[in-house]
C-alpha cells in the first residue's frame, strides 16, 4: 500500500509538472502548410480526380474570408465523390474564433 501511494504521488507531481511545462510562453513552429497538404494528399487515396480550390471558393464552400487566413492548401474532387483536403493558417486568435463557431 505504501508503494502504490509513494507511486500515486510521483505520478501526480510529474502531471503537474508536465501540464505547467506546456504553459510556458513558447512560440509555436510553423507548419509548411504547402508541404503539409502535399503529404498529406500523396499519403491519402483519393478515387476521384483532385483539383485545387481557388482563394475565391474558400468563401464559397468553407466560409473563410480572406481576412482570416494567411496560407491555404485545398483540394477538391472534380467528380461525384465529396471528397476535400484543407488545410489553412490562420491568421490570429480571433480568426481562429471566428472558424472554429
Amino acid at each position: 500500500m505504501k508503494h502504490f501511494k509513494l507511486r500515486y504521488s510521483a505520478a501526480i507531481i510529474l502531471a503537474a509538472c508536465l501540464i505547467l511545462s506546456a504553459c510556458a510562453d513558447k512560440k509555436p513552429e510553423a507548419v509548411n502548410v504547402q508541404e503539409l497538404g502535399t503529404k498529406i494528399a500523396s499519403a491519402a487515396d483519393f478515387p476521384d480526380t483532385m483539383t485545387p480550390v481557388e482563394p475565391e471558393m474558400m468563401t464559397v464552400l468553407y466560409g473563410l474570408n480572406s481576412g482570416q487566413w494567411e496560407e491555404y492548401f485545398a483540394l477538391a474532387s472534380g467528380g461525384a465523390t465529396a471528397d476535400e483536403l484543407v488545410v489553412v493558417r490562420l491568421k490570429d486568435e480571433k480568426s481562429a474564433g471566428e472558424v472554429k463557431e
